[in-house]
């Protein structure tokens, strides 16, 4: 069964969270309870994989608010390729070359991009500590035992990635707390984000700014996005659009 979604008509439009759980009452496959994250994470696609009629209904009750929104088919919402990793980006007004750890390079000119990605994101990533703790014994003996715990960490990262209209068509380059990459020789990192924000500006002289997403556009701010799902929520829509 096809299912849709409902996506903003320009990002400009800020949805919050109490219209979302109003509005909700009346699509019944979308749950109040998940409406402070879509409004946390609304970058484009506000819902996914509900039925027309709750698509309908959660539209109508947002534009009764004064919030448009529009209904698109998910199967007409672009799913993004699998990324390619690269650690080093040199660039001129010839071409662009990336390389990774193993040497491989991707070599592309900027009449073959399609967008330009950019951000400084928040990642969820699951994490398993092993702690040591003392057991007591029914005869009053000591005996050490692990005791595994289960965690989610909230990370730091920020991304750059080129997409391209062949393949492999998604670049990418990633920063975290324990990776880098080069640029023209200049190694950036997580914790000194004024070279990252000068590798940002350099685009301007590559690629418009109709190609480039709100991170790039508003590179030299505090804007974050607050996962990386709302990161390539805005990729997706973008790519919606241009369709």
């Amino acid at each position: 069964m096809e299912t849709y979604s409902l996506i903003q008509s320009s990002l400009d439009t800020v949805i919050d969270r109490q219209s979302l759980e109003e509005a909700s009452v009346a699509a019944p496959s979308v749950g109040k309870a998940d409406c402070a994250r879509i409004a946390r994470e609304l970058f484009g696609i506000v819902v996914s994989g509900i039925p027309i009629e709750d698509a309908i209904a959660f539209r109508a009750a947002l534009m009764a608010k004064g919030l448009p929104t529009l209904i698109a088919a998910d199967s007409d919402i672009p799913r993004l390729p699998q990324g390619r990793f690269f650690n080093r980006i040199d660039a001129n007004d010839e071409a662009f070359i990336l390389a990774d750890a193993l040497g491989r390079r991707e070599i592309f000119r900027a009449e073959e991009v399609l967008l330009l990605a950019a951000g400084f994101l928040r990642h969820m990533r699951g994490a398993r500590e092993e702690k040591i703790v003392e057991v007591k014994g029914a005869k009053g003996e000591t005996r050490y035992v692990s005791e595994f715990q289960s965690t989610v960490a909230d990370t730091p990262e920020f991304r750059f990635e080129c997409f391209i209209k062949r393949n492999p068509y998604r670049l990418c380059l990633m920063l975290d707390a324990n990776t880098n990459f080069i640029w023209n020789g200049i190694a950036l990192r997580l914790e000194k984000p004024d070279p990252i924000h000068a590798f940002l500006k350099t685009w301007h002289r590559y690629v418009p700014e109709d190609k480039w997403n709100l991170g790039l556009q508003r590179n030299g701010t505090d804007f974050q996005y607050p996962s990386l799902r709302a990161f390539e929520n805005e990729i997706r829509w973008r790519f919606y659009q241009l369709k």
